[in-house]
């Protein structure tokens, strides 16, 4: 092969791949949400059989003061019937609550702002799990939204990415943020906004999506919703952040700038616009280098929501001395505290050699670096191995679509590949 050649065929080869893992992806989350489902499903039906037990259904309470709503499974307070067999109710049900998830509990269903931090293994995602479905008892299904900057923090609390509907997509500009306007049905049902791992939240992105549902609920006014408050953030939701910014924070990465004259241009037509709203006067960019990657609590909406602060401080991840300590440390920015130093030392042993040449895995911060590692181990490859492999089939694409035709996969292997008997491979020998 030429270089040429060589380069369609690894561009081939991993965008075939990334392909490959969007479906498993997919297919991992689908799989997750049906298992949520069934479970959540079993223990209703649980709660109806020990419902019928005890001769009553399970009140609902309107206010934290007199619901009663399972209060975290702390033990002595919960009022949900409790079977004779331990066997019969799940771990999460079985945990009781510290005094500080208890406290978040509480301020949650008493209708109050939280921001809930916490170092990692304190328990956050298990606390906001329970609050949401106490709520959802509370005030019906459907009533909270729970959004998370990415998909996999977002399939850890049931919840979906910001940018999902109702949201507003992925906008190139503030104009892109309107297509709120046409999930109104859907807002009208919401209470309680609930944002998972609110360190990674952009700020840019969070005031303009807050900018547009309340001047959603201001045009429409109470015929939005009885409770609707246009004076206040997201037209008056209950808002409860979860996270730690001491961990992960906002991606920054931009290329178009404020100076530039197409921006520049653009404030100038605002300042010359009198008709219609402050929101549809023109398309403002969004994603500038000066404005991407700003923390949320740098927001208007986090100074106008008054949230009250909960940390949770018992770590439920490890009990290991040396591992915490190191953890706090890190989390603290102290990368050359002596307990991180210990933890290194602790942890520097040479792993064992395997058998069949697999190396360890290495773990970096970036995908950058994970691809310039990946490029490098390519290269030392023997290209005498190199072998291309032409599939015929049939296999689903994305949205459930068929995708029929062949497909190539070009791979160098230091030994020959094992191929399944009954796969449908015709192999050649590269020239």
């Amino acid at each position: 092969m030429s270089d040429t050649e060589d380069d369609l065929a690894e561009e081939a080869f991993a965008h075939e791949q990334e392909l490959l893992a969007r479906e498993a992806a997919l297919a991992a989350a689908e799989a997750a949400q049906e298992a949520a489902e069934a479970e959540e499903a079993e223990r209703q039906a649980k709660r109806a059989r020990h419902g019928d037990a005890a001769g009553s259904s399970l009140p609902r309470g309107d206010a934290a003061g007199s619901s009663s709503l399972p209060r975290g499974g702390a033990a002595g307070s919960s009022s949900l019937p409790r079977g004779d067999d331990d066997d019969d109710v799940s771990p999460t049900q079985e945990r009781a609550f510290a005094p500080e998830q208890q406290r978040a509990f509480d301020e949650a269903l008493g209708g109050s702002n939280l921001f809930i931090t916490g170092g990692p293994g304190t328990g956050k995602s298990f606390t906001v799990r329970r609050i949401i479905a106490a709520l959802e008892e509370k005030n019906g299904s459907g009533s909270v939204l729970t959004w998370a900057p990415t998909g996999v923090a977002a399939i850890l609390v049931g919840g979906q990415t910001m940018q999902s509907t109702p949201g507003p997509g992925v906008p190139g500009s503030s104009t892109g943020f309107e297509k709120v306007w046409g999930s109104k049905k859907y807002w009208r049902e919401v209470r309680t906004l609930v944002l998972d791992e609110v360190s990674m939240a952009d700020a840019e992105f969070i005031d303009w999506i807050e900018a547009h549902v309340r001047e959603l609920v201001a045009r429409e006014g109470k015929q939005y919703s009885p409770w609707a408050k246009a004076d206040q953030p997201f037209g008056g939701l209950q808002l409860i952040f979860v996270g730690d910014f001491c961990q992960l924070p906002p991606v920054p990465v931009s290329e178009v700038s404020l100076a530039s004259p197409q921006v520049l241009q653009s404030w100038e037509r605002a300042s010359r616009t009198q008709c219609g709203g402050w929101l549809e006067r023109v398309k403002v960019p969004v994603g500038c280098k000066e404005t991407k990657g700003k923390w949320a609590f740098q927001t208007c909406c986090w100074r106008d929501a008054r949230f009250e602060c909960i940390e949770l401080q018992k770590c439920y991840r490890t009990g290991d001395p040396i591992l915490l300590n190191a953890l706090h440390e890190l989390r603290r920015g102290h990368a050359s505290h002596p307990a991180v130093q210990r933890l290194v030392q602790a942890t520097q042993r040479p792993l064992p050699p395997r058998g069949d040449g697999i190396k360890p895995t290495v773990l970096y911060a970036t995908k950058k670096a994970v691809e310039a590692e990946n490029r490098d181990e390519l290269r030392r490859l023997d290209p005498a191995t190199e072998r291309v492999y032409k599939v015929s089939g049939t296999s689903r694409g994305h949205g459930g679509r068929p995708a029929g035709g062949c497909r190539y996969f070009r791979f160098r292997r230091r030994r020959e590949p094992h191929v399944h008997p009954s796969a449908n491979i015709e192999s050649t020998t590269a020239a």
